[in-house]
């Protein structure tokens, strides 16, 4: 360290601008989220993370919750992280914030213009047959290098059932923009919708790519029916992720037209005739009639015949 020049001269500074080390910090996530959460207690004890108290209106069972997500929107600290199965990565891997709170990244999204949202096309994507599911046990998981290169595995002529496959998807994502912060490097708002209802603030921290999301007066809004589509609509809408598409895309398209317009001869329309040859039903009544006649006089004749042969 030296000193510095010119009205910093109070202030120290580097030796040299050349990094010499990179430092890494191991810590336990449990330890963490509850520093994490304890550092930010309210001075008067009210309203902090994760405490229960009366709503304004005079209702029970509001209360605050703490997120801090990063620049593209994936939650880095969320409550429910603690409580989640350690053999569902689904719940704590890549979980987005329109996936826990849609009402709040739709405000951000479309009346703060925070998150701008990004859509591609992913020509080389992996898409599933079936949904993934939660680990049961860890039995048949590979504990070593030697398990992945296991021989048997891929023993035999039928090869073994893959549920990835590649496909095409539409990959949508969101980056944040300061600039919306405002002077004042915080948003604020109000929202009330079919998920919860609340007051939140949302505010940068200094020299990272996190932002803090605290929400006040969170209250879950009682589902009218045995689920919840409205809810479940509006966090899908401002969820990212990437998605199969069936159809194609129009982004793969040709740069050129063809047509095969005058190569191949005109065609010829030659008219067909239609006709049908009907037999009328009084052929079919005399048929019948006459076949009657024929037994009537074969049972009559057969009996004389036969008692004079006797």
């Amino acid at each position: 360290m030296s000193e510095a020049d010119g009205y910093y001269k109070d202030r120290r500074r580097c030796a040299t601008e050349r990094v010499e080390a990179v430092t890494g910090l191991d810590i336990l996530y449990d330890d963490f989220q509850n520093k994490t959460l304890h550092s930010m207690q309210a001075s008067d004890f009210r309203k902090s993370c994760g405490q229960i108290y009366n709503c304004p209106n005079g209702q029970s069972g509001c209360t605050t919750r703490c997120y801090l997500f990063d620049y593209s929107a994936f939650l880095v600290m969320d409550p429910d992280f603690l409580t989640a199965n350690a053999l569902d990565k689904s719940q704590y891997e890549y979980v987005t914030l329109g996936r826990k709170e849609g009402e709040v990244m739709k405000h951000l999204v479309y009346h703060h213009k925070f998150f701008k949202r990004k859509e591609s096309q992913d020509f080389q994507g992996s898409c599933s047959i079936t949904p993934a599911q939660p680990k049961v046990t860890l039995e048949g998981l590979p504990q070593n290098p030697e398990d992945n290169d296991d021989y048997y595995r891929n023993r035999g002529k039928i090869p073994k059932f893959h549920n990835d496959f590649g496909c095409i998807q539409d990959v949508v994502s969101y980056s944040a923009d300061d600039n919306a912060l405002g002077p004042s490097k915080m948003i604020t708002g109000n929202v009330s919708g079919p998920c919860m209802s609340g007051f939140y603030y949302v505010k940068a921290l200094p020299q990272t790519n996190l932002y803090l999301l605290v929400i006040e007066d969170w209250l879950a809004q009682k589902q009218t029916l045995f689920y919840n589509f409205n809810c479940d609509i509006t966090r899908s809408v401002v969820n990212s992720g990437a998605y199969l598409i069936i159809n194609g895309t129009c982004a793969h398209k040709e740069t050129q037209e063809s047509t095969l317009m005058g190569t191949c001869p005109k065609m010829k329309d030659v008219p067909l005739k239609c006709g049908f040859n009907q037999a009328s039903s009084l052929c079919h009544e005399r048929f019948f009639y006459l076949l009657l006649l024929l037994v009537f006089v074969f049972r009559m004749v057969c009996p004389t015949d036969l008692g004079a042969h006797l």
